[in-house]
């Protein structure tokens, strides 16, 4: 295959032939189809690959060019987008991802909704209804939407990366399984360098049907109207960890973890000033071997830890707990 040296010109040639294709741009995806027995020689700069091509030769080049946008709209697949501007006051879903192999940016700059009009349904970025694959989203700050990412069907292989989400009516991230083979909505999700801030209506984050996936350095503040909103709700997740996650001002549950979700780990978590009488640091139902690690609560509202029907393979390594309103760790038989 052509290998990548510069955004030039990459030309193909029969051996001894003149030059049949040039391309004065990078292309994302280009095939050909040869059906000769001669051989082929593929310049590429300064590079020279032979293939040597026997009836039938399908041939996939994968260089990446950056689309600038400035605007709210679809994004097609194999492409890769740097956002140009900011985009203020947009009424509705801005960035749809319609296919797999996308790469978007916004370079710092800001995706902003409108104040107190989004609908609990609008999204910075959603998938659709359609399974989608290989997905980055990075260096963003996403205002006043109903959610800044919705992830519909079974989505895998994703990448949000340096993103700040402020004032969402609704959700920061939603993993949401509905038409999902096997209730299984995100596989394979790296989430890392990731604020949440003042989710007014729900939970900083809801993950459901979440798969071998990893959070990393994420912040958690003011989420939630302190009706059974949560930090992170967590149901029908399996094999994810959890590092470095900043709970602050949760008005309910920083963390509720539910819905037969095994086999997770959570290391490196700071929880304080809960807002909400009676709310549970973290809340555990119905789901197994779960590890804590290195574990601080300040001023929980309620109970620290609150596990209820049947659990087993619970452990907690490294817990600090300060001010408590009541007890430190309640085993509940649902009772």
């Amino acid at each position: 295959m052509c290998t990548y040296i510069q955004p030039t010109k990459c030309h193909f040639s029969k051996i001894g032939g003149n030059s049949f294709i040039s391309y004065s741009l990078i292309v994302r995806r280009t095939i050909m189809v040869y059906n000769n027995k001669k051989d082929l020689k593929y310049y590429c700069k300064n590079t020279l690959i032979i293939v040597f091509v026997s009836l039938l030769l399908f041939i996939n080049i994968a260089f990446v060019t950056a689309v600038n946008i400035n605007s709210c709209q679809s994004l097609s697949a194999g492409t890769s987008y740097v956002l140009t501007a900011n985009i203020n006051n947009f009424n509705g879903d801005c960035f749809t991802l319609d296919g797999n192999n996308i790469d978007f940016t916004c370079n710092g700059r800001t995706i902003d909704g409108v104040s107190g009009n989004q609908a609990n349904g609008d999204e910075a970025f959603g998938t659709g209804t359609n399974t989608r694959t290989n997905l980055t989203i990075r260096n963003c700050n996403i205002n006043d939407f109903g959610e800044g990412f919705r992830f519909r069907n079974q989505v895998r292989d994703v990448t949000i990366e340096n993103v700040n989400i402020t004032s969402t009516r609704s959700m920061g991230i939603f993993c949401d399984p509905s038409g999902a083979s096997g209730g299984i909505a995100c596989i394979n999700f790296t989430i890392k360098n990731v604020i949440v801030s003042t989710s007014e209506r729900e939970d900083g984050m809801e993950i459901i049907g979440m798969h071998n996936s990893t959070m990393d350095s994420v912040t958690f503040i003011n989420n939630g109207n302190g009706n059974g909103d949560h930090g992170i709700e967590i149901s029908s997740s399996h094999g994810n960890r959890f590092y470095n996650l900043n709970f602050s001002n949760i008005r309910d549950r920083a963390i509720y973890l539910f819905g037969s979700s095994n086999n997770n780990i959570f290391e490196n978590i700071t929880i304080t000033r809960q807002q909400q009488n009676g709310a549970d640091a973290i809340y555990i139902e119905n789901s197994n071997q779960t590890t804590f690690r290195n574990l601080q609560v300040i001023d929980a509202q309620d109970i620290v830890i609150y596990a209820e029907n049947n659990i087993y393979g619970l452990v907690f390594a490294n817990v600090y707990v300060e001010n408590p309103d009541t007890r430190g760790i309640f085993c509940d038989d649902g009772g």
